[in-house]
């Protein structure tokens, strides 16, 4: 079903909240903003943000719980084994966050990476 239908669509903003969601809708390619709290989403397919921008963000340092349920890195955590954060204005990666894990990192087509 197209996402408007599912979900409350306003400007670039998409509301996906409380509606029993399995899945993730597709974005559309306008979404700025894109919120699903209290659904029953189980997994996000790959590319599933691929359309959403920084919105001039400069993202320096992901904390290492930001994925994770509180305390517990084998709810999700453990998935995050592969980051790829391609065609970002990424001006610095801190490992530190993610240090204990052997991960895969393309960072393909950034400005700078120290």
């Amino acid at each position: 079903l197209p996402t408007c239908i599912l979900c409350t669509c306003l400007g670039t903003s998409v509301y996906c909240d409380d509606r029993e969601l399995e899945i993730l809708p597709p974005l559309l390619k306008q979404t700025t903003n894109f919120y699903t709290p209290y659904n029953r989403i189980k997994k996000i397919k790959r590319n599933a943000f691929a359309h959403l921008n920084m919105l001039n963000n400069n993202i320096l340092e992901i904390h290492e719980d930001t994925f994770c349920k509180i305390n517990d890195h084998t709810y999700i955590c453990k998935p995050l084994k592969e980051n790829r954060l391609d065609d970002n204005p990424i001006n610095l990666y801190v490992p530190a966050p993610f240090a204990y894990w052997k991960l895969f990192l393309s960072l393909d087509n950034n400005s700078s990476i120290v």
